[in-house]
């Protein structure tokens, strides 16, 4: 879970990648709608979410895929959404 910048909302996550949005958070995209991403399945779960503070309102993603290097970022704003 992650807030929003105003405190007026938040950001919820699942393993799957998909994003679940309240209050004043916008939805920018997610592991489910970029597939192309390879996130969001068995081996490699979507692990946790973050606020994006150097972009316009947005959301990191990070996904493990169990290799011991650190997850992956997706991250995701009302500019773009990018890996």
């Amino acid at each position: 879970i992650a807030p929003t910048k105003t405190g007026n909302g938040y950001w919820l996550v699942g393993s799957d990648g998909g994003v679940f949005c309240f209050g004043d958070a916008g939805y920018h995209g997610s592991g489910v709608a970029n597939p192309s991403w390879g996130i969001g399945t068995a081996t490699n779960p979507v692990v946790g979410i973050a606020t994006d503070m150097g972009k316009n309102n947005g959301y990191v993603l990070f996904a493990d895929n169990g290799s011991g290097k650190a997850p992956a970022t997706y991250y995701c704003n009302e500019t773009t959404s990018y890996k």
